[in-house]
Formats: structure tokens, sequence, C-alpha cells
């Protein structure tokens, strides 16, 4: 008598991306990863436009916020953005913004 044919049964490939290390990246680990890319690439691009923004705190007096606000407000800006226009306005462009 012959014995049976004993195979394995045909595994199926695994879906979605190969993981990194020996387990898959927790989605935490994913985002912290991507983060860091992205905060690279935007600092290596030349492209102000493709820039990555950077977290940024800083104190200032309620007087002081109030006018920011205010002139942000009247033209029609965020305050991000106003600020980055102040910089740029009051700022010399000779000042390398990679070296901080």
């Amino acid at each position: 008598m012959s014995q049976p044919a004993t195979s394995t049964p045909p595994t199926k490939p695994r879906r979605g991306r190969p993981s990194l290390g020996e387990q898959a990246m927790s989605s935490a680990e994913r985002k912290r990863r991507s983060r860091a890319q992205q905060k690279l690439a935007g600092l290596q691009s030349k492209d102000l436009q493709a820039r990555i923004p950077t977290p940024f705190s800083c104190e200032l007096d309620a007087i002081s916020l109030s006018r920011l606000r205010k002139a942000a407000r009247a033209a029609r800006l965020s305050i991000a953005q106003m600020l980055e226009q102040l910089i740029n306005e009051h700022l010399p462009n000779s000042i390398d913004t990679h070296d901080a």
C-alpha cells in the first residue's frame, strides 16, 4: 500500500509592506517615523512652499498678542502667516535659515 502524500498547504503571501524589523511597527511608531522623514525633507528643501512647518512656541504679553491678532485679521492672514511676513520684511535675507 502506498502512503498518502502529505503536503503542506499553500501559504498565501502576506499582505502589506514587509516589516522593517522583526515585527510590524505600531501606529505611533509609523507616525513618528513619517513625521521625522517629512521634517528632514522640509529642512533639506530649497523650495519655501514645500517646507514642512516646525512647531514654534513663544510667550507674548497680552498687548503684543492682541496687536498681532488684529494685524493678522486686517491682512486676512493666520497668525503664523503674519509672523512669517513680519520676519521676511524685517530680517535681512542674508541670514541662513538652515543654521538654526
